[in-house]
């Protein structure tokens, strides 16, 4: 959800931009129509995700029903992410390639391949600084450890939603105008 939305929201303020200078359209409407695009396919591959759930005769918990604050806080990310990466590529188009690279880093450092007991505590403290390793363990501990997320869990993943949603309306708000101008 998070790579989608935030990749292919990078460039959607340049590549709208003849739209955007004829019609009076918001400019976060084609970011969030990027976002939602992401969200929508994700609820497509969480059919297949249940199908595979039965099959790899994984019991239902309760805790699974949990699952939608994840994604709801995921998305909140994602959009705070998708207006600072937007509003970024229009002033530094090279940030496009860059951010390929990051993510694929990002990835990595957030424990999905990988126990985090499995990694050094030094690195163990540095993995725990990521965001998405506090959305990666909320879910991991509602499908698989079958146990209520403690509230340090939830603390974090609201507070990276709505914080990232936060800096990133306003990063976008701040240079609407100037936006126009460059691109």
């Amino acid at each position: 959800l998070f790579s989608t939305a935030t990749s292919t929201s990078i460039t959607t303020l340049v590549d709208n931009r003849q739209l955007l200078l004829k019609v009076k359209l918001s400019k976060e409407t084609f970011v969030l129509a990027r976002v939602f695009t992401a969200v929508a396919n994700f609820g497509y591959t969480f059919i297949a995700y249940i199908i595979m759930l039965f099959v790899f005769k994984i019991k239902f918990n309760p805790y699974m029903l949990l699952l939608p604050i994840d994604v709801i806080f995921l998305t909140f990310f994602s959009i705070g992410m998708a207006y600072i990466l937007s509003t970024c590529y229009v002033f530094f188009a090279d940030i496009n390639h860059l951010y390929s690279v990051v993510l694929t880093l990002w990835m990595y450092m957030s424990a999905i391949f990988y126990p985090i007991d499995s990694v050094p505590v030094s690195m163990q403290l540095i993995i725990g600084y990521n965001p998405m390793f506090s959305y990666i363990n909320f879910a991991r501990d509602c499908v698989l450890n079958a146990k209520l997320p403690d509230a340090t869990d939830f603390t974090q993943i609201a507070a990276w939603g709505i914080v990232s949603f936060a800096i990133g309306t306003y990063v976008f708000k701040k240079n609407e105008n100037k936006v126009m101008q460059v691109s």
